[in-house]
């Protein structure tokens, strides 16, 4: 099996089923299958969650009546309310509260 043909598969595969698979200890037909996706949840695992906040700096965009926001983590900036994004769509940081002045 190819490195593509496996990734192919361990998109496929669940990750009960690429434990199970690991744990029989047999020949498995897809081993690098398994390893992609066992790999996949231990980054998951080990992978701190990002938390941020949005930053009102008390600036209205050029040309708009809507407040300037940036994320706390990736600096990323937004026009208009931002309330609605639960988490920043550029770093994917989790969103806590914003902080900046406040309209």
């Amino acid at each position: 099996m190819t490195r593509e043909e496996a990734e192919d598969y361990a998109k496929k595969m669940s990750y009960r089923e690429a434990v199970y698979n690991a744990l029989q200890g047999k020949c498995i037909p897809y081993r690098k299958a398994t390893l992609i996706k066992l790999y996949e949840l231990l980054d998951m695992v080990e992978t701190p969650v990002k938390t941020g906040h949005w930053i009102d700096d008390g600036q209205y965009a050029e040309g708009h009546s809507q407040h300037v926001y940036r994320c706390s983590e990736c600096n990323k900036i937004y026009i208009g309310y931002i309330g609605k994004y639960k988490e920043c769509p550029e770093c994917k940081a989790k969103m806590e509260e914003l902080t900046g002045s406040e309209d």
